[in-house]
Protein backbone atom coordinates (compact mmCIF):
# COMPACT_ATOMS: atom_id res chain seq x y z
CA UNK A 1 0.00 0.00 0.00
CA UNK A 2 2.07 3.25 -0.99
CA UNK A 3 -0.24 5.39 1.14
CA UNK A 4 -2.69 6.62 -0.74
CA UNK A 5 -6.55 5.52 -1.96
CA UNK A 6 -8.69 5.07 -5.09
CA UNK A 7 -11.80 4.17 -3.18
CA UNK A 8 -14.00 3.90 -0.38
CA UNK A 9 -15.77 0.56 -0.85
CA UNK A 10 -17.14 0.08 2.92
CA UNK A 11 -20.63 0.20 4.59
CA UNK A 12 -20.84 4.33 4.67
CA UNK A 13 -24.33 5.85 4.90
CA UNK A 14 -24.44 8.31 1.85
CA UNK A 15 -23.78 11.75 2.32
CA UNK A 16 -22.59 13.94 -1.14
CA UNK A 17 -21.21 16.67 0.89
CA UNK A 18 -18.80 14.91 3.36
CA UNK A 19 -18.22 12.27 0.70
CA UNK A 20 -17.17 14.58 -1.75
CA UNK A 21 -14.34 16.20 0.83
CA UNK A 22 -12.99 12.82 1.48
CA UNK A 23 -12.95 12.10 -2.60
CA UNK A 24 -13.42 14.86 -4.70
CA UNK A 25 -14.92 14.43 -8.06
CA UNK A 26 -15.24 10.62 -7.49
CA UNK A 27 -16.98 7.79 -9.10
CA UNK A 28 -20.92 6.91 -7.18
CA UNK A 29 -22.09 3.40 -7.16
CA UNK A 30 -24.15 1.52 -4.87
CA UNK A 31 -26.40 -1.81 -4.88
CA UNK A 32 -29.47 -2.78 -4.38
CA UNK A 33 -31.33 -5.98 -3.47
CA UNK A 34 -35.07 -7.31 -3.69
CA UNK A 35 -36.26 -5.46 -0.44
CA UNK A 36 -38.43 -8.45 1.06
CA UNK A 37 -34.62 -10.18 0.91
CA UNK A 38 -32.85 -7.41 2.22
CA UNK A 39 -35.08 -6.76 5.06
CA UNK A 40 -35.07 -10.42 6.18
CA UNK A 41 -31.37 -11.04 5.85
CA UNK A 42 -30.60 -7.54 7.70
CA UNK A 43 -33.32 -8.99 10.47
CA UNK A 44 -31.77 -11.84 10.86
CA UNK A 45 -28.08 -11.36 10.69
CA UNK A 46 -28.88 -8.21 13.50
CA UNK A 47 -31.04 -10.69 15.55
CA UNK A 48 -33.39 -7.71 15.82
CA UNK A 49 -35.46 -10.41 17.64
CA UNK A 50 -34.08 -10.51 20.33
CA UNK A 51 -34.72 -6.99 21.09
CA UNK A 52 -38.60 -7.78 20.11
CA UNK A 53 -38.38 -10.34 22.73
CA UNK A 54 -40.14 -12.87 19.90
CA UNK A 55 -36.94 -14.99 19.80
CA UNK A 56 -39.24 -17.86 21.07
CA UNK A 57 -42.12 -17.52 18.02
CA UNK A 58 -41.69 -20.06 15.35
CA UNK A 59 -40.74 -17.39 12.87
CA UNK A 60 -39.77 -14.30 14.59
CA UNK A 61 -39.60 -12.39 10.85
CA UNK A 62 -43.59 -13.07 10.20
CA UNK A 63 -44.40 -11.80 13.63
CA UNK A 64 -42.78 -8.56 13.13
CA UNK A 65 -43.85 -8.71 9.81
CA UNK A 66 -47.29 -9.16 11.29
CA UNK A 67 -47.68 -5.96 13.45
CA UNK A 68 -44.33 -4.05 12.32
CA UNK A 69 -45.09 -1.04 13.44
CA UNK A 70 -45.59 -2.66 17.38
CA UNK A 71 -42.15 -3.19 17.45
CA UNK A 72 -40.75 -0.21 14.99
CA UNK A 73 -42.21 2.63 16.97
CA UNK A 74 -40.35 2.19 20.34
CA UNK A 75 -36.76 1.73 18.61
CA UNK A 76 -35.34 -0.85 21.31
CA UNK A 77 -34.11 -3.55 19.14
CA UNK A 78 -30.66 -3.47 17.26
CA UNK A 79 -29.61 -1.62 13.44
CA UNK A 80 -33.53 -0.49 13.72
CA UNK A 81 -32.48 2.20 11.44
CA UNK A 82 -32.07 -0.38 8.36
CA UNK A 83 -35.72 -2.16 9.42
CA UNK A 84 -37.83 -0.15 7.25
CA UNK A 85 -36.86 1.37 4.09
CA UNK A 86 -33.35 0.49 5.11
CA UNK A 87 -31.38 0.52 1.62
CA UNK A 88 -33.33 4.33 1.40
CA UNK A 89 -32.12 4.88 4.47
CA UNK A 90 -28.38 4.25 3.53
CA UNK A 91 -28.57 6.20 0.51
CA UNK A 92 -29.38 9.01 2.67
CA UNK A 93 -33.29 9.47 3.13
CA UNK A 94 -34.79 10.50 6.32
CA UNK A 95 -36.91 7.92 8.38
CA UNK A 96 -39.58 10.47 9.17
CA UNK A 97 -40.54 10.60 5.59
CA UNK A 98 -41.24 7.00 4.89
CA UNK A 99 -44.95 7.73 4.31
CA UNK A 100 -44.51 10.67 2.25
CA UNK A 101 -44.09 9.13 -1.58
CA UNK A 102 -43.23 12.36 -2.91
CA UNK A 103 -39.97 12.66 -0.82
CA UNK A 104 -39.43 9.35 -1.72
CA UNK A 105 -39.69 9.81 -5.25
CA UNK A 106 -37.84 13.30 -4.89
CA UNK A 107 -35.14 10.94 -2.87
CA UNK A 108 -34.82 8.32 -5.70
CA UNK A 109 -34.63 10.79 -8.48
CA UNK A 110 -31.65 12.50 -6.92
CA UNK A 111 -30.02 9.43 -5.82
CA UNK A 112 -30.35 8.47 -10.46
CA UNK A 113 -29.14 11.78 -10.41
CA UNK A 114 -26.05 11.48 -7.93
CA UNK A 115 -25.03 7.98 -8.50
CA UNK A 116 -22.99 7.24 -11.97
CA UNK A 117 -24.03 2.88 -11.71
CA UNK A 118 -26.50 1.46 -8.91
CA UNK A 119 -25.88 -2.59 -9.04
CA UNK A 120 -28.24 -5.34 -8.56
CA UNK A 121 -27.44 -7.88 -5.66
CA UNK A 122 -29.61 -10.36 -8.05
CA UNK A 123 -27.24 -9.61 -11.53
CA UNK A 124 -24.32 -9.43 -9.37
CA UNK A 125 -22.06 -10.71 -12.67
CA UNK A 126 -24.20 -8.89 -14.86
CA UNK A 127 -23.30 -5.50 -12.19
CA UNK A 128 -19.74 -6.16 -12.46
CA UNK A 129 -19.64 -5.98 -16.10
CA UNK A 130 -20.69 -2.52 -16.36
CA UNK A 131 -18.79 -1.88 -13.56
CA UNK A 132 -15.55 -3.09 -15.79
CA UNK A 133 -16.61 -0.72 -18.28
CA UNK A 134 -17.52 2.39 -16.36
CA UNK A 135 -13.92 2.03 -14.61
CA UNK A 136 -11.71 1.35 -17.24
CA UNK A 137 -11.16 -2.02 -15.09
CA UNK A 138 -9.86 -5.45 -16.26
CA UNK A 139 -11.31 -8.78 -15.77
CA UNK A 140 -8.99 -9.71 -13.15
CA UNK A 141 -10.32 -6.14 -10.72
CA UNK A 142 -13.71 -7.71 -10.19
CA UNK A 143 -13.21 -11.74 -9.99
CA UNK A 144 -14.44 -12.50 -6.53
CA UNK A 145 -15.69 -15.19 -4.31
CA UNK A 146 -18.76 -15.22 -1.94
CA UNK A 147 -16.55 -15.48 1.16
CA UNK A 148 -19.25 -15.51 3.63
CA UNK A 149 -22.57 -16.97 3.51
CA UNK A 150 -25.68 -16.62 5.76
CA UNK A 151 -26.25 -19.68 8.35
CA UNK A 152 -29.57 -21.31 8.08
CA UNK A 153 -30.19 -20.74 11.69
CA UNK A 154 -30.24 -17.03 10.58
CA UNK A 155 -32.84 -17.54 7.82
CA UNK A 156 -36.40 -16.49 8.10
CA UNK A 157 -38.98 -18.56 5.66
CA UNK A 158 -41.25 -16.51 3.54
CA UNK A 159 -44.41 -17.08 1.90
CA UNK A 160 -46.46 -14.90 -0.58
CA UNK A 161 -48.24 -13.37 2.35
CA UNK A 162 -45.15 -12.37 4.33
CA UNK A 163 -43.32 -11.10 1.23
CA UNK A 164 -46.69 -8.88 0.16
CA UNK A 165 -46.23 -7.67 3.71
CA UNK A 166 -42.41 -6.57 3.68
CA UNK A 167 -42.97 -5.24 0.83
CA UNK A 168 -45.95 -3.25 1.98
CA UNK A 169 -43.98 -2.02 4.75
CA UNK A 170 -41.08 -1.26 2.64
CA UNK A 171 -42.93 0.47 0.02
CA UNK A 172 -40.17 2.95 0.03
CA UNK A 173 -36.99 0.80 -0.91
CA UNK A 174 -40.11 -1.32 -3.54
CA UNK A 175 -40.31 1.74 -5.50
CA UNK A 176 -36.61 2.66 -5.28
CA UNK A 177 -35.43 -1.30 -6.39
CA UNK A 178 -38.34 -0.97 -9.46
CA UNK A 179 -36.66 2.24 -10.65
CA UNK A 180 -33.29 1.29 -10.85
CA UNK A 181 -33.97 -2.66 -12.26
CA UNK A 182 -35.52 -0.41 -15.14
CA UNK A 183 -32.09 1.99 -15.17
CA UNK A 184 -29.94 -1.36 -14.71
CA UNK A 185 -31.41 -2.61 -17.61
CA UNK A 186 -31.08 0.47 -20.27
CA UNK A 187 -27.64 0.08 -19.12
CA UNK A 188 -27.15 -3.47 -20.43
CA UNK A 189 -28.81 -2.72 -23.50
CA UNK A 190 -26.80 0.58 -24.09
CA UNK A 191 -23.48 -1.74 -23.49
CA UNK A 192 -24.57 -3.68 -26.78
CA UNK A 193 -24.12 -7.02 -28.71
CA UNK A 194 -20.93 -7.85 -26.86
CA UNK A 195 -22.16 -7.87 -23.29
CA UNK A 196 -23.29 -11.72 -23.24
CA UNK A 197 -19.75 -13.00 -24.58
CA UNK A 198 -17.80 -10.29 -22.17
CA UNK A 199 -20.39 -11.88 -19.17
CA UNK A 200 -19.28 -15.70 -20.23
CA UNK A 201 -15.38 -14.96 -20.75
CA UNK A 202 -15.91 -13.11 -16.70
CA UNK A 203 -17.66 -15.77 -15.56
CA UNK A 204 -15.25 -18.82 -16.86
CA UNK A 205 -12.32 -16.45 -15.54
CA UNK A 206 -14.19 -16.21 -12.08
CA UNK A 207 -15.06 -19.77 -11.66
CA UNK A 208 -11.26 -20.70 -12.55
CA UNK A 209 -10.16 -18.47 -9.67
CA UNK A 210 -12.48 -20.38 -7.77
CA UNK A 211 -10.75 -23.29 -8.06
CA UNK A 212 -7.65 -21.94 -7.89
CA UNK A 213 -7.62 -20.98 -4.84
CA UNK A 214 -10.64 -22.48 -2.63
CA UNK A 215 -11.29 -25.58 -0.40
CA UNK A 216 -14.26 -27.70 -1.55
CA UNK A 217 -14.03 -29.22 1.74
CA UNK A 218 -13.90 -26.82 4.12
CA UNK A 219 -15.52 -23.89 5.82
CA UNK A 220 -15.12 -21.64 8.53
CA UNK A 221 -17.97 -21.85 11.03
CA UNK A 222 -16.47 -19.01 13.96
CA UNK A 223 -19.47 -16.95 13.33
CA UNK A 224 -22.33 -18.52 14.14
CA UNK A 225 -24.23 -16.10 11.87
CA UNK A 226 -22.97 -17.21 8.50
CA UNK A 227 -20.40 -19.75 7.47
CA UNK A 228 -17.15 -18.64 5.29
CA UNK A 229 -15.02 -20.38 2.74
CA UNK A 230 -11.62 -21.31 3.63
CA UNK A 231 -8.61 -20.86 0.84
CA UNK A 232 -6.46 -23.98 0.21
CA UNK A 233 -3.89 -21.45 -1.76
CA UNK A 234 -2.78 -18.77 -0.44
CA UNK A 235 -1.26 -16.69 -2.71
CA UNK A 236 -1.18 -12.77 -3.27
CA UNK A 237 -3.42 -12.96 -5.59
CA UNK A 238 -5.77 -15.70 -3.96
CA UNK A 239 -5.79 -13.65 -0.41
CA UNK A 240 -6.51 -10.46 -2.82
CA UNK A 241 -9.72 -11.94 -4.58
CA UNK A 242 -10.72 -13.31 -0.60
CA UNK A 243 -10.27 -10.83 1.23
CA UNK A 244 -13.30 -9.43 2.23
CA UNK A 245 -13.81 -5.70 3.97
CA UNK A 246 -13.10 -6.27 6.98
CA UNK A 247 -10.01 -7.68 6.49
CA UNK A 248 -8.87 -4.49 4.03
CA UNK A 249 -10.18 -2.30 6.76
CA UNK A 250 -7.41 -3.69 8.95
CA UNK A 251 -5.09 -3.39 6.46
CA UNK A 252 -5.97 0.53 5.82
CA UNK A 253 -5.77 0.93 9.92
CA UNK A 254 -2.27 -0.74 9.86
CA UNK A 255 -1.02 1.41 7.15
CA UNK A 256 -2.17 4.31 8.74
CA UNK A 257 -0.48 3.79 12.36
CA UNK A 258 2.56 3.21 10.41
CA UNK A 259 2.35 6.41 8.78
CA UNK A 260 1.68 8.03 12.09
CA UNK A 261 4.56 6.43 13.48
CA UNK A 262 7.21 7.31 11.22
CA UNK A 263 5.67 11.16 10.91
CA UNK A 264 5.98 10.71 14.52
CA UNK A 265 9.63 9.42 14.26
CA UNK A 266 10.23 12.20 11.55
CA UNK A 267 8.78 15.15 13.46
CA UNK A 268 11.48 13.82 16.65
CA UNK A 269 14.49 13.94 14.58
CA UNK A 270 13.77 17.52 13.07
Amino acid sequence: MDGTFDILCNHARYNRKEMDVVVPNATYITILRKPEDQLESAFGYFEMYKGMNITADKNPFKTFMNDPMKYYKDHKYRSWQVSRNGQLFALGFDHANDDNEAEILATIAQIDHDFDIVMLTEYYDESLILLKRLLCWDFEDILYFSAGIRSDSHKMAKDKDLIDKARKWNHGDVLLYEHFTKVFWSKVVEYGPSFGKDLQEFRNLNKAAFDACISLNQTDKKDRREFRLVLKNKTDRCERIFRADIGYTKLIRQSMLQRYKASKQYSAKV
